[in-house]
């Protein structure tokens, strides 16, 4: 928070938060910056959190190549939206209904260990990029937390021995009719209708909350917060200053590079898995959305491309247009081939990037691509500024325009008309009489209109 909110955040130590609901999904980025966010400031066990799960039908067969972009795209917004929040891009958005009933079950169990759980699987997905779905993965993160004694406590009791891991190895049957799955577990301990449910109904039937995560409200004022607010906005929430929220505010950040992938994600993770860790990156599988990205933003640095997915014409395409935009692009392929390199040379690939490298090559690869990246940019920064008056010169004029109608050429329009004026700037001492200071007059103030 800014130094204006950053003392009075006291106040919330004392304020009476024992109404405020959240609802949110274990496999929701916003809502892990939320909870997280809640977690740094000491009141996550003292909000209800109401876990709910928000795409039911999801599974590691139908995550499509629209959702991988997906997933990137909202991991990218949230360096953006929050960033006190560290968040890291996994390869897939698992399931939840196995994590989130496990937590519930805990819960029944010992409430006081729920909040643990929570977020150890928040940041076990979002920090460490591992599969919560995977009953294997639970079982791990049930042991690093120390919470396995309470779960065979509570098995002693009913004399059965838990293991999470145990459905995956057989099937969901029992073993020497002690030990029990987790399934069997869960469905035992759910076997009348739970909070869960009816928690999962409100936010599906609330038309106030549009099915939207994450979800803050107030019992008894039914203030609102939807999506992810700045942490200025959610202190005011907190406090109850502020009634209704929803988050058209951006916060500060500093820009990263920028990695567009073109491809299958899954393919191409381990090359992700390297620059993830300091590079924005975005996903895409469609050629028009590609391009259309390229012409409309000018912040991209890289492109990153599957030699396996893409034929001839459309790498001709994405190719012609990254020249054009000046953006550093990369062909990247599952096995190493001389095919796949001559493909790449012959096209102007800055790189060549065969991903069944070792990590070592592949992160030294990228690195290098980063550094001439870098130096490449501050040497044309230099050019187009002058050193004396730290105003665009001439060449900066003349990329603008260039710029300008390669955009137009790569979207294919006519003739356009516009407007440049150059920027005011203070005059130099006269020299050479009014003719030339009637001139520099007519230059710094005069519209010039361009056509193409």
């Amino acid at each position: 928070m800014n130094s204006s909110s950053t003392s009075p955040l006291s106040a919330l130590q004392s304020e009476n938060l024992d109404n405020v609901i959240a609802y949110g999904d274990l496999n929701c980025p916003f809502c892990f910056a939320l909870h997280q966010r809640l977690a740094d400031w000491g009141l996550l066990e003292r909000i209800e959190w109401r876990l709910i799960v928000h795409a039911p039908e999801l599974s590691k067969s139908n995550f499509s190549l629209e959702d991988q972009s997906l997933l990137a795209n909202e991991v990218f917004s949230i360096h953006h939206r929050a960033p006190d929040v560290t968040v890291k891009l996994p390869r897939t958005r698992p399931g939840t209904e196995m994590a989130t009933d496990l937590i519930y079950t805990l819960g029944k169990i010992s409430p006081t260990s729920q909040a643990t759980l929570r977020l150890a699987l928040y940041q076990s997905l979002w920090l460490e990029g591992r599969d919560i779905a995977d009953p294997a993965v639970l079982q791990e993160i049930i042991n690093e937390t120390g919470l396995m004694d309470i779960l065979h406590q509570n098995a002693a009791d009913n004399r059965t021995v838990v293991d999470i891991g145990q459905k995956e190895k057989t099937g969901g049957g029992t073993i020497d009719g002690e030990s029990l799955s987790v399934w069997q577990f869960l469905q035992e301990q759910k076997s009348a209708p739970t909070e869960f449910a009816k928690w999962q109904s409100d936010w599906e039937s609330n038309e106030h909350f549009d099915r939207r995560i994450p979800i803050m409200t107030h019992r008894t004022s039914n203030n609102l917060l939807l999506g992810l607010p700045t942490e200025e906005a959610l202190y005011q929430f907190l406090l109850g200053r502020r009634e209704h929220f929803v988050n058209h505010d951006v916060c500060v950040f500093q820009p990263r590079p920028v990695v567009a992938l073109y491809g299958s994600m899954d393919n191409l993770w381990p090359v992700v898995r390297i620059v993830r860790e300091s590079c924005e990156v975005l996903h895409f599988s469609d050629l028009d959305q590609c391009q259309e990205m390229l012409v409309k933003n000018d912040n991209v640095d890289f492109l990153i491309i599957e030699h396996e997915f893409v034929e001839d014409i459309v790498l001709d395409a994405l190719t012609h247009l990254a020249t054009n935009r000046r953006v550093t692009w990369v062909l990247a392929s599952l096995i190493s081939s001389d095919a796949a390199e001559i493909r790449a040379l012959k096209n102007g690939a800055t790189e060549y990037m065969p991903l069944d490298r070792s990590p070592e090559i592949l992160n030294a690869r990228f690195d290098k691509l980063v550094t001439d990246r870098r130096d490449t940019s501050a040497m044309a920064e230099h050019a187009r500024i002058d050193s004396l008056t730290q105003v665009s010169n001439r060449r900066d004029f003349q990329f603008r325009i260039e710029q300008e109608w390669r955009r137009l050429a790569d979207r294919g329009s006519g003739t356009v008309q516009r407007h440049v004026r150059t920027p005011g700037r203070r005059c130099l001492p006269e020299t050479g009489g009014r003719r030339v200071k009637q001139q520099r007059k007519r230059t710094d103030q005069s519209r010039c209109t361009l056509r193409w």
